[in-house]
């Protein structure tokens, strides 16, 4: 069955994703890629490894410290191979894309030895059109690679504490190493391998070999800091402060899930009014929320495999997006708390795999999951002409933003 499905998932993507090949380069490409000198010259590469990705770019903030050394390396290779041609560049956003939904299938497979269910959740990770902005857009290649290695880390693991073969262990600290040279989402890989120990009984013994994980996250916080100086540690001024940043972060949860759940008028960034008082509504539904989260977290150990399957893809979608809870309000001026669909990429493998369970529960799923996947899949289609070049780029964003922002003024240009 492996063989034939990876057929299947390579067909699904190349159909879908085949019309964003024509598409140019827009909004950071141009920094990025199209005139990057680093990625041009073998003789400048070894500075991507001393510099931020955005460290050339004026006004810019401590906070805004992005060090990914490997998405510039991968941007060097792709010149080498394509030129200076977009579609070789968005090729290899397409192929990680599918290297992403092999990985999901593997993973939960090993977490649940459930064939169907790791399909189900690979294709709907795979076709779902909130990831449009991480696989058509080249600048977002940072999430595409840390996700893989994120990936391939986790299912290492998980091999390690079923084999007690150390050739895994030290093979899943280098796939770590590497998601940290991709994003910093890559610090979350600790939670999520003690969600996996979690959820395997016979593996909490294995609690003490995340001690090197730990190390390596310390050597990467130190790395930040030797090359940005105090800022690589910075993080962002909240304006929003606890509770109200918890509330906030609640709202916008449950604002992604409805996205996840309706994806239309899609685009790369959204925006929704802050929290920034307590009212009796406000207050009633996040104590709700967070009641509701409580009993599924003391049911833990109680519930039946079934209901395991569902905590698991709830902390993993939560887990995911925890990087929201530190960033949504980074935009003062903007007035608004950001959302980024970019941002659910990783998490949404949680949601993926709670909705293909659901849909299995029910004696209608297959067909269900069938047409959903139907729609999803043409929606990515669909979507394709917003990516057509900046000027289609930047009226379709305009669209959904409060005038006298960054976007229009780069339409203007």
């Amino acid at each position: 069955m492996n063989k034939s499905f990876l057929i299947i998932l390579f067909c699904i993507c190349l159909f879908i994703y085949a019309g964003y090949l024509n598409n140019g380069f827009v909004f950071d490409d141009k920094i990025l890629v199209e005139r990057n000198p680093l990625i041009k010259s073998a003789r400048l590469l070894p500075n991507v490894f001393r510099t931020g990705i955005y460290d050339y770019w004026t006004g810019l903030q401590p906070y805004d410290r992005m060090y990914r050394p490997l998405q510039m390396l991968s941007y060097y290779l792709d010149y080498n191979l394509w030129g200076l041609n977009p579609a070789g560049f968005r090729f290899s956003n397409i192929l990680l894309h599918l290297f992403n939904s092999i990985l999901v299938f593997y993973l939960i497979i090993l977490i649940f030895n459930r064939k169907l269910l790791a399909a189900l959740s690979s294709i709907l990770f795979l076709v779902h059109p909130v990831h449009i902005s991480t696989v058509a857009y080249i600048s977002a290649r940072g999430d595409l690679l840390s996700t893989f290695f994120i990936l391939a880390c986790c299912i290492l693991f998980f091999k390690f504490m079923n084999s007690n073969s150390y050739i895994f262990y030290f093979l899943s600290i280098f796939a770590s190493a590497l998601a940290f040279l991709s994003r910093e989402n890559a610090l979350l890989i600790i939670i999520f391998l003690m969600l996996i120990i979690s959820v395997s009984a016979k593996a909490r013994a294995k609690l003490k070999y995340l001690g090197g994980f730990f190390v390596l996250a310390a050597v990467y916080l130190g790395l930040r800091v030797i090359i940005f100086g105090p800022s690589g540690l910075a993080a962002h001024p909240q304006y929003i402060r606890w509770p109200l940043s918890l509330i906030n972060f609640l709202n916008l949860s449950w604002r992604y899930i409805l996205l996840l759940l309706w994806p239309v008028n899609l685009r790369m960034f959204h925006s929704t009014a802050l929290i920034s008082q307590l009212s009796l509504p406000v207050l009633f539904l996040s104590i709700s929320g967070l009641m509701l989260l409580l009993a599924v977290i003391l049911k833990w150990q109680k519930i039946k495999q079934a209901s395991v399957v569902l905590s698991f893809g709830l902390f993993w979608f939560l887990l995911g997006i925890m990087p929201v809870y530190f960033y949504f309000d980074a935009y003062p001026d903007l007035g608004r708390a950001l959302m980024a669909e970019s941002w659910l990429y990783l998490s949404s493998i949680g949601f993926c795999l709670v909705f293909a369970h659901l849909c299995l529960l029910n004696k209608k799923g297959k067909l269900i999951i069938f047409v959903g996947v139907t729609i999803l899949g043409g929606l990515v289609v669909f979507n394709r002409s917003y990516w057509r070049n900046d000027v289609v780029f930047y009226e379709r964003a305009l669209q959904f933003l409060p005038e006298d922002n960054i976007i229009q003024k780069n339409l203007a240009t």
